[in-house]
């Protein structure tokens, strides 16, 4: 395990891409977070993308934005969170805002693949082409979530058994 998280992006940190990385028997994996009082400090809020990770075996947070920001999780394998009420694959929370398109989830003894709330406060979520296999998503205020394509080109390959595969085995060291 990782401690508390094993990544975390916060307080002004923008433009961070995390690709073909591995997360796995840990109880958090990745927090995107701003100071709590961050309007008030004009903190940039945090853009950051996930492609092709493989989340294993993690409680929570693969990955969590929570406050303010964007984050655009594709093309990711998210598998076997924890089993306890409470427990979830991802989560955006807050003013924050997930793009959560074509990932393939398994959540073993657990269907709730999003969490979305905050202290009561709801994280907006869109969440196109992802495969569930047995999961939930719960999609909150989509139509005020961020479209990636007005900041960034790119092209989210379909999710099948296929890419799936080929995440697991090419996320993590090169030299294994």
């Amino acid at each position: 395990g990782c401690g508390d998280e094993c990544l975390e992006v916060s307080d002004g940190s923008t433009h961070v891409t995390v690709s073909r990385s591995v997360f796995k028997d840990t109880y958090y994996a990745v927090l995107i977070t701003v100071n709590a009082d961050y309007e008030k400090k004009d903190i940039p809020k945090a853009r950051v993308t996930f492609y092709q990770n493989l989340f294993d075996h993690v409680t929570r947070r693969s990955p969590r934005i929570a406050f303010a920001g964007k984050a655009h999780v594709f093309n990711n394998v998210i598998a076997s969170w924890g089993t306890s009420v409470g427990d979830y694959g991802s989560s955006a929370a807050g003013q924050a805002e997930m793009y959560l398109e074509r990932n393939w989830f398994e959540g073993g003894n657990n269907d709730a693949a999003l969490a979305t709330a905050l202290d009561g406060v709801f994280g907006k979520l869109k969440a196109p082409d992802n495969r569930l296999n047995g999961t939930n998503i719960q999609v909150n205020r989509a139509s005020e979530v961020f479209d990636p394509a007005d900041f960034y080109n790119y092209k989210a390959e379909v999710m099948d058994q296929g890419l799936k595969d080929k995440i697991v085995e090419n996320a993590g060291p090169i030299y294994k």
